[in-house]
């Protein structure tokens, strides 16, 4: 009996080390065939955008009138800076429309209307639609021109007479305020010009 315990523990070990070397094999097999589908691991390129992002410097010369550039003028790129600087920009000045504010600017001077010459000879009539933004001190920052009959004939004209015009400031709860305002200019050609 004794000799039969021996035998069996011999051949068990024998069937643990088998069982674990084939264990061994089969993972080991499977690991390389993973390895093997998914191919060498190797590090990406980044995408094609980031590689050519280059940035641009663009020096601004007066134009001398009459004159040109003898020849093209090429910018090389410069290297990136590694620590980009972030500025905030300026704050947008806000003017208020009319129905916004308490107190609306009221023009407080005379502009003397200039008359194209051409037009003036030509007996045309017209009617420029300006919108003015006006500052908190009265004077006008801008001049957008809504609409124009005829077209481009007054707008000149008109543009410059508004630029002139000065106005008491608008009130929006008891202080100056940036407004808007919409005003038309009629050119009659019948009119004496003062």
């Amino acid at each position: 009996m004794r000799d039969f315990l021996h035998y069996s523990a011999q051949s068990g070990k024998r069937i643990l080390a088998v069982r674990l070397g084939g264990g061994l094999l089969i993972s080991t097999l499977l690991h390389l065939s993973i390895i093997i589908s998914i191919g060498p691991i190797t590090p990406r390129p980044s995408a094609g955008w980031e590689r050519t992002r280059h940035e641009l410097t663009v020096t601004l010369v007066p134009e001398v009138p009459g004159t040109t550039l003898a020849k093209p003028v090429l910018l090389a790129p410069e290297p990136l800076s590694s620590n980009p600087i972030s500025v905030p920009l300026p704050p947008v000045p806000r003017y208020f429309e009319t129905r916004e504010v308490d107190v609306p600017a009221q023009v407080i001077n005379d502009v003397l209307l200039q008359y194209p010459p051409d037009a003036y000879k030509q007996t045309l009539s017209g009617e420029v639609k300006l919108r003015l933004f006006i500052n908190q001190d009265g004077g006008v920052d801008e001049v957008a021109i809504i609409a124009a009959e005829p077209k481009e004939i007054f707008d000149a004209a008109a543009v410059a007479a508004a630029k002139q015009l000065r106005y008491s400031p608008a009130l929006k709860d008891g202080v100056p305020v940036r407004t808007t305002k919409t005003i038309a200019i009629t050119f009659d050609p019948t009119t004496r010009p003062l």
